[in-house]
C-alpha cells in the first residue's frame, strides 16, 4: 500500500532503457544491504554507526575527490551543510528504526521520508507541476500503511506472547 503510495507521489513515467535500471537496482542493492547491516549492529551506539557509515562514504568516495573536487559558493556550501544535516537525521532514524525492530517490521516505515520531503519540495517551490489529488491520495496511503503497521504491531507482540507461553 505505501509502495503504491510512492507511485502515486512521485508519478508513473515510462521506464528508462535496461542499462538505465542498474542504477535504480544498485541503489535499492545497497540500501537494503545497508539497512541489514544496521541491524546486525544494534548491539552498537548509534554513534559508532553513524561512524561506520561516514567512515564508509570517506573511504569510498576519497580517491575521487582530488579529480572532481571546486571549492563551492557560499551558497552551495550553506546547501551542502544542510543536505548533510537533513542526512544525518535520516540515518540517525533508519538507525533507531533498525535497532528497535526487525528489518520485516521496520522497512515499510521508510516510505515516511516521502511524506516528510513532500512539504519541503513545496516550500522550496518545487513539485507545484503535479497532481494534487493524486499527491494527497499517494501521502494518505503512505501514512495509513505506517499506521496500520503500527496499530498492529502490539496485536503481534501479544499473539507471539501467548504462542510461545503455549508452546511446551
Amino acid at each position: 500500500m505505501a509502495c503504491l503510495g510512492g507511485l502515486l507521489v512521485n508519478g508513473l513515467y515510462g521506464l528508462p532503457g535496461p542499462s538505465l535500471l542498474v542504477y535504480p537496482l544498485g541503489m535499492a542493492l545497497c540500501f537494503s544491504v545497508y539497512v541489514v547491516m544496521t541491524r546486525s549492529l544494534r548491539t552498537e551506539t548509534t554513534r559508532t554507526n553513524l561512524f561506520y557509515t561516514a567512515a564508509g562514504v570517506f573511504v569510498a568516495l576519497t580517491p575521487a575527490m582530488p579529480g572532481l573536487w571546486i571549492t563551492p559558493p557560499l551558497t552551495d556550501l550553506l546547501t551542502m551543510v544542510a543536505i548533510g544535516l537533513l542526512g544525518y537525521v535520516a540515518l540517525l532514524a533508519l538507525d533507531r528504526s533498525a535497532a528497535a525492530a526487525p528489518v520485516s517490521i521496520s522497512a515499510p516505515f521508510a516510505y515516511l521520508q516521502i511524506a516528510f520531503t513532500v512539504p519541503l519540495f513545496w516550500v522550496a517551490g518545487l513539485g507545484h507541476d503535479m497532481s494534487v489529488p493524486r499527491m494527497a491520495l499517494g501521502l494518505l496511503l503512505i501514512v495509513g500503511a505506517a499506521l496500520c503497521l503500527w496499530l498492529r504491531e502490539p496485536r503481534l507482540h501479544a499473539r507471539d506472547a501467548v504462542m510461545a507461553r503455549s508452546t511446551p
